[in-house]
C-alpha cells in the first residue's frame, strides 16, 4: 500500500542499507530505517533479507505496530495467512487503514472475495476525504488483479478514476485491464485521455498502437508507434511493432528497416533472434528467398543458442528450398527434421516435394502416404498422391486418393482428374459424372481432359453432344 509521504531522497535511503550490509547487524537502526531496509530488499524480490531485517527491528522494537504490519506482509508473501491474521487479531489496531489493507490482501489470496470486499469498502469509506483515496484504489485493484479478479479489480480503477482522472499509474492500469477485458474501445478512450493531459507519454503510444495492430487497423497503429519512437528513438519494442505493422501494410522494405534497425540497437539474443525471423518473412514475401533463407537460418542458429526448437523456423526453410528449387539440400534438412519432429505430418510432405522434384516419385509417394497415417485429414496430400499414381498408371488407387480429396474439398480440378482416372478404367459412368462437375467450374477442362487422355476424343464429343441435345430439348 502506498505512502501519503514517501521518501524524497533515494541516496539516503540507500546510505541507509549501505549501513546495515556494513553492519554487524547489531547496530542500532530506528524504525524508519529499518522500514527502508525492508522496503529495498523486498522490491529486490529478496524476501528472505527482508524477514532478516524485519527480525532485528522486532528486537530493537518489539512493541511497533508498523514493523509487525511488515512482519503480516511477509508472511502473506509466504502464504502463511493464519499467522498474518493472528498477528492482525491480537497485536494491530483493526480499524488502521494499512492493517485493513492487508487484511484485505489476505482475503483475495484465500479467495474469501465477500469478506475481502466488505474489508475494501470500509477502508475507501474510512479514506474517502484523503488526498490520496485513488491511489488507494490502484493498490486494491492490483491486489485483485494479481488473483485473476480482474472486474472486480476495474470497478475499484473506475472508482479511483472518478476522483482522479489525472492519475497516470492508475489510467495505464485501468487501460490495460480493459485490454485483458477485450473492451477495447474503453481502453482507447483511457488512453486518449491521458495523451490529452500528457502528449509525450511515450507507454501511452506504445500501448495505444499496440491496440490498434490488435484489431488490425494498421494505419492508426502506424500513426501511434511513429509517435512513440520519436519519443524514445532506441526502444527495440517500439521498433518491433512498427516492423509488424508495416508487415502487415505489406511495407516490406520498411519493415525491414525496422528489424534491421533492432540489430543495431540491442545485443539481446532473443531479440535478434526473433528480428531475424521477421526479416526472413519480409524477404520471403518479397519473393527474394536467398535472403529469406539466410534469415530464418540465422534464427534457428540464435535460437538453438537459447534452447528453443521453433518447428516454423524449419518449415520456413523448407518452403524457400523449394521456390528455389534446391531440392536436394530440401530434402537433407527434411530428414533432420524428421528425426526432431516425427510426429509432424508437414516435414512429410516437404521431404515428398524434395524427393518428387528430383523425380523420386516412389519415395515422394511413400513419404505422402506416411504424412497420411499421422494425419488423414489432408485433400492436398490426397491430391498429390492421386497425381503420381495417376503419372504412374496406377489408376485405382488414383481414384482411392482422388476419391478421398474430393470428399474433403469438393472441387473442379479433383472431379476432373477423378474423370481421367475412371475413364482410364473403362469406367465411363463414373467419368462422366466427374467431368459434368468439372466442366461446370473449370473454363478449359476439355483441353486438360485431352492432355491427359487423348484417346478421349470420342468421350468428349459424345460429352458435348449430350449437352447440347439436352440444351436444345430445353
Amino acid at each position: 500500500m502506498k505512502k501519503n509521504n514517501p521518501r524524497k531522497n533515494y541516496q539516503e535511503d540507500l546510505e541507509v542499507v549501505r549501513r546495515y550490509e556494513r553492519s554487524n547487524k547489531r547496530t542500532y537502526f530506528d524504525t524508519e530505517e529499518v522500514e527502508i531496509i525492508f522496503e529495498y530488499y523486498l522490491d529486490k524480490e529478496e524476501d528472505i533479507k527482508a524477514a532478516m531485517v524485519l527480525d532485528l527491528g522486532l528486537r530493537l522494537h518489539p512493541h511497533s505496530e508498523e514493523l509487525k504490519l511488515k512482519k503480516v506482509q511477509i508472511l502473506t508473501i509466504w502464504q502463511k495467512y493464519e499467522k498474518a491474521l493472528a498477528i492482525l487479531d491480537n497485536e494491530i489496531n483493526l480499524d488502521d487503514s494499512e492493517s485493513l489493507f492487508l487484511r484485505g490482501n489476505i482475503l483475495v489470496q484465500q479467495n474469501n472475495i465477500e469478506q475481502a470486499l466488505e474489508i475494501y469498502n470500509r477502508l475507501l469509506e474510512q479514506e474517502k476525504d484523503d488526498d490520496h483515496f485513488d491511489d488507494l484504489c490502484l493498490d486494491i485493484a492490483y491486489t485483485f488483479n494479481k488473483n485473476e479478479y480482474i472486474s472486480i479489480a476495474l470497478k475499484f480503477l473506475e472508482k479511483g478514476f472518478k476522483f482522479n482522472p489525472q492519475n497516470h499509474e492508475l489510467l495505464l492500469h485501468y487501460a490495460n485491464l480493459n485490454i485483458l477485458s477485450e473492451n477495447f474501445d474503453k481502453a482507447i478512450s483511457i488512453l486518449n485521455k491521458l495523451l490529452d493531459q500528457d502528449p509525450y507519454h511515450q507507454y501511452a503510444w506504445k500501448l495505444l498502437s499496440s491496440i490498434y495492430y490488435s484489431l488490425k487497423n494498421y494505419i492508426e497503429a502506424l500513426e501511434a508507434i511513429e509517435f512513440a519512437i520519436l519519443l524514445k528513438k532506441k526502444d527495440t519494442e517500439a521498433w518491433s511493432l512498427k516492423g509488424e505493422i508495416s508487415f502487415h501494410l505489406n511495407n516490406f522494405d520498411n519493415a525491414i528497416s525496422c528489424f534491421k534497425n533492432i540489430l543495431k540497437l540491442s545485443q539481446n539474443t532473443e531479440k535478434h533472434a526473433a528480428a531475424y525471423e521477421w526479416l526472413g518473412d519480409c524477404y520471403e514475401s518479397k519473393e527474394e528467398y536467398e535472403n529469406a533463407l539466410y534469415f530464418y537460418q540465422e534464427s534457428i542458429r540464435l535460437n538453438q543458442i537459447l534452447c528453443i526448437e521453433d518447428t516454423r523456423l524449419y518449415i520456413n526453410c523448407l518452403a524457400c528450398l523449394l521456390e528455389l528449387e534446391h531440392f536436394e539440400e530440401c530434402e537433407t534438412l527434411a530428414k533432420k527434421c524428421l528425426i526432431k519432429f516425427s510426429d509432424m505430418s508437414i516435414f512429410y510432405n516437404y521431404y515428398a516435394e524434395a524427393c518428387l522434384g528430383q523425380n523420386k516419385q516412389i519415395e515422394g509417394k511413400n513419404a505422402f502416404i506416411k504424412s497420411l497415417e499421422l494425419d488423414s485429414e489432408q485433400p492436398t496430400i490426397n491430391f498429390a498422391i492421386g497425381n503420381i499414381c495417376l503419372y504412374c498408371e496406377d489408376y485405382n488407387n488414383a481414384i482411392e486418393h482422388f476419391r478421398k480429396a474430393y470428399d474433403l474439398e469438393p472441387n473442379g480440378q479433383t472431379a476432373l482428374l477423378l474423370a481421367c482416372s475412371y475413364f482410364k478404367t473403362k469406367d465411363t459412368d463414373k467419368a462422366k459424372d466427374y467431368f459434368a462437375i468439372a466442366y461446370e467450374k473449370i473454363h478449359n477442362s476439355t483441353m486438360i481432359f485431352l492432355e491427359r487422355c487423348p484417346e478421349g476424343e470420342y468421350f468428349i464429343n459424345d460429352f458435348l453432344e449430350n449437352k447440347n441435345t439436352t440444351k436444345d430439348e430445353k
